[in-house]
Parts: structure tokens; sequence; C-alpha cells
């Protein structure tokens, strides 16, 4: 049997091992690269709450005590739906493409095609991936993200507390000369350490309050970069936006600059200008894809990504389409707080 690269088994299967892009707030608050896929339309997400009470004193003599379970509550939750679709005619094919050489042999229609396919796929799989990292930053904002679109309006409620999403007045802005920064870190790290038991490390600056910090000469004494002159942390592996400032109160300091392109056409920061995003790299949180409903494919088959393609006889036209139902948890919702600092 030969090769066939529109195969919806050899496209899925392609895009399965398609380098991605390095997407750092998935990565830093969600588990990294890790995706747990399902096989179900419906996702039961654990939302841990760990609780502080200590060993009960029990005679040797006595009965063990028994010790209830708790610490956590289920939620289900429906992951939203993406499915985007490319199309590619017969002028794609029959044209020279942008790049390809007017002086060497040209490329036949199918090595064209076989081109077309590739970067079509890349940029679906790249839309979802950034849709997925837009509901990251929603979420470490809030504790929920809203999804609407074409038959879909949904929102999904993690239940951040309130008290750790954080408006700080004109007196303790970052900008402001009365400001304490340092101290601001010591409270919001004690907070975060009552609830959910997890110490916060990562603090992810926007774009106002990094520059607030360059401006503070205090404050960029007190930062400590030697994890970058022991090699800890090499700024040249960072990703694309990521700056790494230094470490204050045992908190590492990122500035983040990525971008994204709301229904107007505008863009927009993925982490708000004036906003921190304060979380720790150890929580539960982790990324999930639900299950893709598509008839052909298997359907206990459990994957991130449904790559297919079809053609249309009339008028003549192939397209591409990739699936997916991603949906970023926060586990402990309480591991996190988001500050407005500027």
């Amino acid at each position: 049997m030969g090769y066939d690269m529109f195969d919806y088994r050899e496209m899925t299967g392609v895009l399965s091992t398609m380098f991605s892009p390095r997407m750092f707030l998935l990565e830093t608050f969600f588990g990294g690269t890790e995706v747990k896929t399902h096989d179900t339309k419906h996702v039961d997400i654990d939302i841990v709450r760990r609780g502080r009470k200590m060993a009960a004193f029990v005679s040797p003599r006595r009965e063990g005590r028994v010790v209830d379970r708790e610490g956590y509550r289920t939620a289900t939750f429906t992951p939203p739906y993406i499915k985007e679709k490319k199309v590619t005619t017969a002028e794609h094919v029959l044209t020279r493409r942008p790049g390809e050489t007017i002086y060497a042999k040209p490329m036949t229609p199918d090595q064209r095609a076989g081109e077309i396919l590739g970067e079509d796929m890349t940029e679906l799989r790249d839309r979802i991936l950034r849709r997925e990292a837009w509901m990251a930053a929603q979420l470490l904002k809030t504790g929920v993200v809203v999804c609407q679109g074409d038959g879909i309006d949904v929102t999904i409620d993690f239940g951040m507390p309130s008290d750790h999403k954080i408006i700080l007045s004109e007196v303790d802005k970052w900008t402001a000369d009365t400001s304490d920064p340092s101290g601001n870190l010591v409270t919001w790290r004690e907070l975060i350490a009552r609830d959910s038991g997890l110490v916060p490390n990562v603090a992810v600056l926007g774009s106002d309050v990094a520059a607030a910090v360059r401006r503070n000469e205090l404050l960029m004494k007190q930062l400590d970069s030697r994890r970058v002159t022991l090699g800890q942390i090499d700024p040249q592996q960072l990703p694309d936006g990521v700056i790494y400032l230094g470490q204050l109160e045992a908190t590492d300091l990122y500035s983040f600059s990525d971008y994204y392109e709301d229904d107007d056409g505008d863009l927009q920061p993925m982490v708000p200008e004036d906003y921190i995003f304060l979380g720790s790299t150890q929580s539960a949180n982790r990324r999930h894809a639900g299950l893709i409903e598509d008839l052909d494919l298997n359907a206990e088959a459990e994957v991130q990504y449904f790559a297919k393609s079809w053609k249309n006889p009339d008028p003549s036209a192939r397209f591409v389409m990739v699936q997916s139902a991603p949906l970023p948890a926060m586990h402990q919702p309480d591991a996190f707080a988001a500050i407005k600092a500027v």
C-alpha cells in the first residue's frame, strides 16, 4: 500500500511529532508540554484544596484514629471544541510558491501540495495552541475563561479565591514612590502558602510592571541575578518574549511580551501590561484534551489533535481540517494570585 500524505492517520501522526512553539504560561504553570487526553466529551477535574490538620495523639493501647479523606472536590467540565480548515485550489498547486526559485527546476504540483499541506497543518495547530495559551492567561488572571464562538458559549470557572485577585491602591502601586514590592511579595507568598500549602516561586510581569521594576533603582539592587551567573537559568534558552529579571524574596521574576489578535483584529497582550501572575510551578495544574467528535476517528482514540482532508469535486478544491478540544485546568486555583500592580 502506497504512502498517502492526505490520509487522516498519516496527517494526525505527523501533527503529533511536529515541533511545537514554546508556550511560556502553559509550560510554566500548567504542567509543561504533557497533555492528558480523554476519550470522553466531559472531563472530571479534581480541584485540590489541602487541609492543615495535624496528626492526633493516640495511646499505643488504643485503636488508631481514622482520618477522613478530604482535600478536593470534583467538577465536570466540557472542553471547548475547536475545528478550523484551510482550502487548497488548483491555482495554489499549479503556480509558483512564495520563495520558490525561478532559476532551478520548478516544483511539481504534488510537491507544492505537500508543502502547502505541511504549512496549513502547522498554521491550524499553532492557532489552537495560541487559543490554549489565551485560555491559560485568562485563568491565571481570574480563574475563569469565557469561550464564545460559532455555536458555543461556555463559561468555565475553577473558583480562584476572591482575595487572590488583588488590585493595589494608588500609594501601593509599583510606580509609586511609596510602594513596597518586596513587602508585597512576602504578603502574597504567605497568602498563597496559607491557602494552598504551596509556596509560589514564579512571578510573570506584564510590560508596564516590568518597566516599573526597571525604573526602581532600589528594587533593581535588591534583585538577585545569581541564578543566571551560576548557570541555573540560561537567558538564551528562554522563549521569545521572556526576560529573566532576577529573584526577589525567593521568587523568580520574568517579564513576558506575547500578543494575540482579538475578535476585532486588535493586538492584545497575553499578560495584561499592568498585571502580575504569581504562582507555583509545583501545582497540580495540567493540560487536558477532550474527545474528538469525528466519525473518521476511532471512537476510543485519545488524541490531542485530529487532522483530516477531503476533496470537493465542484468547484475543485481540497480541504484540510484540524480539530481539538483543549482545556488547561486549574487543579489548585488557590496556588495562584493575580495582581493589578500599576
